[in-house]
């Protein structure tokens, strides 16, 4: 199931509600606001630190802690694409951003859940 892309004034428009900081003279988003309170998982006043860093992290492309408008699309268009899960799932594990994701750093992102 393909989901529509929002207009880009559309997007701008929700981007705009919850960028509150700036990077680089960008507006942005703090990873952590924008899955608590955009994507509204996890409560704000009861939740693991962990999978919250790990769920922002697959937003936050550069991995600077912060969602600039590029990358808000790009998590749009991404989520918005036929394997966008997998992609999804794919930067979950891509702590450092780089594309790639070795047996090392699989294998410590459930070495942390033991």
């Amino acid at each position: 199931m393909l989901v529509e892309l929002a207009d880009d004034e559309h997007l701008k428009e929700i981007f705009n509600k919850y960028a509150k900081h700036s990077i680089l003279e960008q507006k942005a988003i703090k990873s952590e606001d924008l899955v608590q309170k955009y994507l509204g998982l996890l409560a704000e006043n009861d939740f693991d630190e962990q999978t919250l860093k790990i769920l922002a992290n697959s937003v936050d492309l550069n991995k600077d802690g912060y969602v600039t408008y590029d990358e808000f699309k790009s998590f749009q268009e991404l989520l918005s694409s036929p394997d966008g899960l997998f992609k999804c799932a794919f930067q979950l594990f891509d702590k450092t951003g780089n594309g790639f994701v070795t047996f090392g750093k699989f294998d410590s992102f459930f070495f942390s859940y033991r």
